[in-house]
C-alpha cells in the first residue's frame, strides 16, 4: 500500500507531522529513494522543531544501489527513468519535484 501526503503550504505543517508521527511508530524501517541526504533528514528537523520525538529506524536507501546496477545501461539515474526503463512504469499526472 501506498500512502502520499501533500503539504500545500506551510501552515498545514504540523498537520501533516501529526499524520506521520503514527506512521512512523508503526514502521518496522523505511525505505526511500534518496531519502538519506533530503527526506529523512528534513523530516527529522521539522519533527525536532516542533517538539515531536523522530524515532529511530533502519532505512534503506535505493538510490546508491540503483546507480550501482543501472548507471552503465541508462542515461540517468532519477527515479522516473528507472521506473519507466527497468520497471516499464511511465508516471501520469505527476507532481514536479522542484
Amino acid at each position: 500500500m501506498l500512502t502520499q501526503h501533500f503539504m500545500r503550504d506551510f501552515d498545514e505543517e504540523p498537520a501533516l507531522l501529526a499524520a506521520l508521527r503514527p506512521l512512523l511508530e508503526r514502521a518496522s524501517g523505511l525505505v526511500t529513494f534518496n531519502g538519506a541526504t533530503f527526506d529523512l533528514p528534513l523530516l527529522e528537523t521539522r519533527f525536532l522543531m516542533t517538539r515531536l520525538r523522530w524515532p529511530i529506524l533502519p532505512h534503506l536507501d535505493l538510490l546508491r544501489p540503483a546507480r550501482r546496477v543501472w548507471t552503465s545501461y541508462l542515461a540517468d539515474c532519477r527515479l522516473a527513468t528507472l521506473e519507466r526503463e527497468v520497471v516499464g512504469v511511465a508516471r501520469e499526472d505527476d507532481i514536479a519535484g522542484a
